[in-house]
C-alpha cells in the first residue's frame, strides 16, 4: 500500500517534498520491513559522526478504509527511529478520515510502546485532537534519550486482511483509557509531538 500512501499524498499535497528520489529511497527503507535500515548517530553540537552507534529507521505506511465501500480514505507515511514515531505527510478524501486516523494510530503507537511522536510542523487540527506545546529542549532531550531505543516498532498482531474486514479505528481507540494519552507541541519550532 505504500505507493497508494504516495499517490494520495500526491493528490492532496502536489509534490512538494516527495519527489521522486526521496519516494525511491522511502520504499527502500519500507520493503526492509521490520528490519529497517541501519543509520548513523550524530553528534549535532560536534558535527561529527558517533562511532559504533547506530539506530534503525523503519518506514510505515497507515491506512484508513471506508469499511461499507472498501475504499482507501486517508493515511500516512511516517517512520520510527528508536521509540520515536515522526508522521511525514498524509492525506485524507473522506471527512474527519484523517483525525480517525490520527487518533487510532496514537492509540496503536501507544499500545506498541513509543515514547515519542513528532507530529511536525504546528497545526490547529491537531491541537483539537490534544497535541501540546513543548520547548525546543524538551523536545530534543526526548529525541535523545528516545532515539537509540530499537525495541519497538508498529505492528498489527493480526492478518491485515481481517483488520481491513472487520476492524475498524472505534475498536482501536477503544483499547485504551482517553487520559493515559498525551500529546506536545514543540512551540520553538512549531513541533507537535506526543510524549
Amino acid at each position: 500500500m505504500f505507493d497508494e500512501i504516495v499517490n494520495g499524498c500526491h493528490g492532496q499535497h502536489g509534490i512538494p517534498w516527495l519527489y521522486p528520489n526521496i519516494v525511491s529511497a522511502f520504499r527502500e527503507i519500507h520493503k526492509a520491513g521490520i528490519k529497517g535500515v541501519a543509520a548513523h548517530v550524530f553528534d549535532l553540537e560536534q558535527g561529527t559522526r558517533i562511532e559504533n552507534q547506530e539506530c534503525v529507521v523503519r518506514l510505515y505506511s497507515i491506512e484508513v478504509w471506508n469499511a461499507q465501500t472498501g475504499e482507501l480514505v486517508g493515511g500516512e507515511l511516517g517512520y520510527t527511529v528508536g521509540k520515536i514515531y515522526t508522521s511525514l505527510s498524509g492525506f485524507a478524501c473522506e471527512d474527519s478520515a484523517g483525525s480517525v486516523q490520527l487518533a487510532a494510530l496514537g492509540v496503536a503507537l501507544k499500545n506498541c510502546g513509543f515514547e515519542l511522536w513528532d507530529l511536525g510542523m504546528y497545526m490547529e487540527y491537531k491541537t483539537r485532537l490534544g497535541a501540546k506545546c513543548v520547548e525546543r529542549d524538551v523536545f530534543v532531550d526526548e529525541v535523545n534519550q528516545n532515539k537509540l531505543r530499537n525495541d519497538t516498532y508498529l505492528f498489527c498482531d493480526e492478518n491485515i486482511q481481517d483488520w481491513k474486514k472487520e476492524k475498524n479505528c472505534k475498536d482501536i481507540i477503544d483499547k485504551i483509557p482517553q487520559s493515559s494519552q498525551s500529546v506536545a507541541i514543540n512551540k520553538k519550532d512549531s513541533k507537535q509531538s506526543s510524549i
